[in-house]
């Protein structure tokens, strides 16, 4: 592996500048804390309200899509990238507590200024800088064809609009063997009043469980981590090698799934949790956020993603 010095990664300085120029440097996520209710929904419709405990578990399901595979060409991609990449890891991370979110995890942010991590041994004059790949025309190519291809997968295949390509967020990780991550909701990115925030999920590596549940939040009464639904429940398995699956905001936890009353102030969050992974091996995956400005599109990018191997390859 040869040696990068710069702080920016030049091969996709044009991506990251699509970004920047319409969201602020990413904060680090609050998934390491103990579960907590997102911010309130800016559009109120979203969310159904006076729901039981079988309406609600009908919302989670439908929340959430699984694809029958992902193509040998996307597989490939996310392992090229994941082989050259630099990779940093906070002091004693791997220490953490199985509550922990991302307990023995490595990443960076595929074209933001990386926020997980904070290495003072790296770039002392600004630590969240950190060099992603080193600087050829091969990892150039790797870059734009990694970036291009989700970009137009979002657009053909999930219903996203194309003006809203500034808005996608793309996150790749690497997990450690024996790694788990703890019950925690996806942090909530406030991004206008028209666009819902999905949450697609691609992954390299053994296969794992994805466990989502709920807690109950007393608007008129807060507590932190509010209280356990009980009976709401629901477990993903993954593929071995190769996954994919994709979540609403209601069930990543980014809004809440619904209200338990029609005065909307007893909220219901999902959190999900992976438990621990007994294999000696590593998982690579890619986090990709992005926005439908329609309940139609919603519907759309979770029929396709159920029915239709996901592939990144343009030519298709």
């Amino acid at each position: 592996m040869s040696s990068y010095n710069g702080a920016w990664n030049n091969c996709n300085r044009i991506q990251r500048k699509r970004a920047a120029d319409f969201t602020e440097a990413a904060e680090e996520e609050e998934d390491s804390k103990p579960p907590a209710r997102p911010q309130e929904s800016t559009i109120k419709s979203w969310i159904p309200d006076d729901c039981n405990l079988e309406e609600m578990k009908i919302l989670l399901v439908a929340g959430i899509a699984v694809a029958p595979g992902v193509c040998l060409y996307t597989s490939w991609l996310l392992l090229q990238y994941a082989s050259i990449c630099f990779w940093y890891q906070l002091p004693n991370q791997s220490k953490q507590s199985s509550s922990s979110a991302g307990c023995r995890r490595l990443g960076n942010n595929f074209h933001t200024v990386n926020p997980l991590l904070a290495r003072r041994d790296v770039k002392p004059s600004h630590p969240r800088i950190l060099p992603l790949v080193p600087t050829s025309e091969a990892n150039q190519k790797l870059c734009d064809d990694l970036y291009e291809g989700i970009i137009c997968m979002l657009v053909r295949d999930l219903a996203m609009c194309p003006q809203d390509e500034p808005l996608v967020v793309i996150r790749l990780q690497r997990y450690m063997e024996e790694t788990w991550i703890g019950k925690h909701a996806d942090g909530d990115r406030v991004i206008g009043d028209s666009i819902h925030r999905m949450r697609l999920v691609l992954g390299i590596g053994p296969s794992r469980k994805i466990k989502f549940t709920a807690n109950m939040f007393d608007l008129d009464n807060p507590t932190t981590n509010g209280t356990v639904v009980k009976g709401l429940s629901h477990i993903i398995t993954t593929d071995d090698c190769a996954s994919a699956y994709l979540m609403t905001e209601n069930t990543s936890g980014m809004k809440d799934l619904c209200y338990m009353d029609k005065k909307r102030r007893k909220a219901v969050t999902v959190h999900h949790e992976v438990p621990k992974n007994e294999s000696n091996l590593h998982t690579v995956i890619a986090v990709i956020d992005f926005g439908v400005r329609s309940m139609e599109a919603k519907e759309q990018a979770k029929k396709f993603v159920r029915n239709n191997i996901v592939s990144l390859a343009r030519n298709k």
